[in-house]
């Protein structure tokens, strides 16, 4: 399956993040893997009960992990963080749907990168 680019981990960008230690970034992958449904599953719930500061928490959090591994999609979430941080939700729910996918999509990599599928 060919991954969209805005979903896609650049693993050059992920081994240069932990200094090329091999154990170390499938640790951090274990530790997404584990998080990120339940981190998901959260922020849609917050959007849901308007709770914009858990949704500019929850935003940054998946934007950081993100960052780490080159996705190009974490941008949308910054700008879901800094539209929530200032009590403005509207472009976190027009986001969200799109940015939803792409969490699945880097799981899936992360997924077959330990071996898993």
């Amino acid at each position: 399956m060919d991954t969209p680019g805005d979903a896609r981990i650049d693993w050059a960008i992920a081994r240069s993040t932990v200094l090329d230690d091999e154990e170390l970034l499938r640790e951090i992958v274990d530790a997404f893997l584990s998080e990120a449904d339940t981190i998901a599953t959260n922020l849609s719930a917050a959007l849901t009960s308007t709770d914009s500061k858990t949704v500019s928490r929850l935003a940054h959090t998946l934007k950081s992990n993100l960052r780490t591994f080159g996705v190009p999609s974490a941008e949308d979430l910054q700008t879901m963080e800094l539209a929530a941080k200032h009590g403005d939700l509207e472009p976190a729910k027009t986001l969200w749907p799109s940015v939803r996918p792409v969490i699945s999509l880097v799981c899936e990599q992360m997924q077959r990168f330990l071996g898993r599928r």
